[in-house]
């Protein structure tokens, strides 16, 4: 039995959007589930929701179980509608999908977790420049303007390098840091940009390095093959902006303050004897080195 699911759920905050997964056996024909329970945890693993298929709604619940969820769709094919119930989506996140699923009677269970992002209109909206600027075209295959597919990057993706790249900018000092990509100001939004592609080159250059040919030669004929130096300089270059760029940024944040210092009588008197002449007299006290 496989279980087949998305790693990586993006859903819109305030929507409700489906989380699903397909059973199939062996051979990708879809099958029937014989146990089938979800747990949602969120990004503190909180337990938020407990559901199982069969057995009805275990959390949260009244005293008695209520129904369950999770809907079939189809054989094989289940999801969890997520957004639906209790506000779930209306904050931004992470959230951990649970799936313990069983196929044929008898045999063993599978388990399975799936990420699930909540992100705002902010934020998405932010993806068509990023795409431009992390691929030097937009590499679509498919213009289906509601489901468009794009040969490069996924927009899970892009927001993992995003966030990522702001994770970055939050271990530079000073110490403003920026807890969302929605907090993050647009007015130097270039600078995120190029923290998150830094974070993508990353993968590129590890792909690089396993993929790349050095010398290849058979029977005179030759090609070398070598994209790694090329995305270390990159890279290194990106690297060496930030050092520069985001502290002076980050300057613009910080909070100024007032600071007033006032000198104790053992100072005052420790400094009036520094600079006194020798063999000064101070209240009848006679000073001498």
């Amino acid at each position: 039995m496989t279980v087949n699911a998305q790693p990586v759920e993006l859903l819109l905050k305030n929507t409700v959007e489906r989380v699903d997964i397909q059973v199939t056996d062996a051979n990708g024909v879809p099958i029937d589930a014989t146990a089938l329970h979800l747990r949602v945890y969120d990004f503190g693993e909180n337990l938020k929701v407990e559901d199982d298929f069969f057995t009805g709604l275990v959390f949260p619940t009244p005293p008695a179980p209520g129904p369950t969820r999770i809907v079939r769709a189809g054989t094989g094919d289940y999801y969890y509608p997520f957004g639906q119930y209790a506000n779930e989506t209306t904050l931004t996140g992470k959230f951990y999908f649970n799936w313990t699923v069983t196929g044929a009677s008898g045999s063993e269970p599978v388990n399975i977790v799936q990420v699930v992002r909540i992100v705002s209109l902010r934020t998405l909206g932010r993806l068509p420049d990023f795409r431009n600027y992390v691929d030097k075209s937009s590499k679509i295959i498919d213009d289906d303007p509601l489901e468009p597919c794009y040969l490069g990057y996924t927009d899970s993706m892009l927001i993992g390098y995003m966030e990522g790249g702001l994770g970055l900018i939050n271990a530079y000092q000073p110490y403003p840091t920026f807890p969302t990509i929605d907090h993050f100001p647009e007015l130097h939004l270039i600078l995120l940009y190029d923290a998150s592609l830094l974070v993508a080159l990353n993968s590129q250059e590890l792909f690089a390095i396993d993929t790349d040919i050095p010398n290849w030669n058979d029977q005179g004929n030759s090609f070398v093959l070598l994209h790694q130096p090329p995305i270390a300089a990159m890279a290194q270059r990106i690297a060496q902006r930030l050092d520069r760029m985001v502290p002076d940024m980050k300057k613009q944040y910080v909070q100024t303050g007032s600071l007033r210092l006032e000198m104790g009588p053992n100072f005052r008197l420790a400094q009036l004897l520094a600079a006194a002449p020798s063999g000064s007299l101070f209240r009848s006290l006679f000073f001498a080195p």
